[in-house]
């Protein structure tokens, strides 16, 4: 391949040869993130056949005739598993594509072809965007799947844009740590990213009882982007589509994902590659 063939494929960011290269790195991590998520979620959802199985032979009414309609539990089955999983995947995938400097020589493969730092980093940020994307899209089928298998249904629109939604609460985490790590010079740890997510995620779990009118709790909703799906009482997407979500917990969770990734791509540059 000549000198120019090398240059224009450079400047391309799906024939680049970094970003093929985080694409190998990165691929074995989403399959093993996408399959824990649907195995989690078919735990979850499998759970709500037994739940109504065990309410009727106790003599009582069925669970949906007790109040608990399905939609209801299965946004916070979403919450607690989809979300989760891919907040802490986002997390943890921003963090690692800004430390992942460079293995597998592809450090001398980018100074003979003189990328440049912001260069770089755009690369490893569309790389974990698209990782993101195919994580919730195959997610989400399978999501669906498992509603139908049990004999549920949901509403296909407001499930899709559920599915919106839960893409961009697992983006938003992605941008605000893969900035955060970008705008700081030494390399942050992926552990301590994810006991910070886990944390964060027993925090939200509290407002759930601010759903449930225990007050008190329902502001630490705010604490997670995860939080735009634990309170189905007054925010429920999978009966109210585009009205069931909190556009000002979504706005200020996005603002600071700007606020981070903004900086971070300025001063990115200045910072040494390995």
């Amino acid at each position: 391949m000549s000198e120019k063939e090398i240059k224009a494929n450079a400047a391309k960011p799906r024939k680049c040869p970094l970003y093929k290269l985080e694409f190998i790195q990165s691929y074995k991590s989403l399959i093993i993130w996408t399959i824990v998520c649907i195995v989690l979620m078919a735990l979850y959802i499998g759970l709500w056949p037994a739940l109504q199985l065990l309410s009727e032979a106790a003599g009582g009414a069925g669970i949906e005739d007790m109040g608990i309609a399905f939609p209801a539990y299965l946004l916070a089955q979403l919450g607690s598993g989809w979300v989760f999983i891919g907040v802490l995947y986002g997390s943890v995938l921003g963090c690692s594509l800004v430390n992942s400097n460079f293995r597998n020589g592809s450090l001398a493969m980018l100074y003979t072809q003189n990328f440049t730092r912001n260069r770089i980093l755009s690369i490893k940020f569309l790389r974990g965007l698209e990782n993101l994307v195919i994580f919730n899209i195959i997610s989400a089928f399978a999501i669906l799947a498992i509603v139908y298998i049990i004999g549920q249904s949901v509403y296909i629109g407001n499930f899709f844009i559920a599915t919106l939604f839960a893409t961009l609460a697992s983006l938003i985490s992605f941008i605000l740590v893969f900035g955060i790590a970008a705008l700081i010079p030494k390399k942050i740890k992926v552990l301590y990213v994810v006991i910070i997510s886990l944390v964060l995620y027993l925090i939200v779990s509290f407002s759930a009882l601010g759903a449930m009118n225990i007050d008190g709790f329902g502001w630490l909703a705010w604490f997670s982007p995860i939080g735009l799906f634990t309170d189905p009482v007054n925010y429920n997407v999978l009966l109210d589509g585009f009205l069931g979500i909190n556009y000002i917990m979504l706005s200020v969770w996005a603002g600071l994902a700007v606020a981070a990734i903004v900086p971070g791509f300025l001063l990115f540059k200045k910072h040494d590659l390995v």
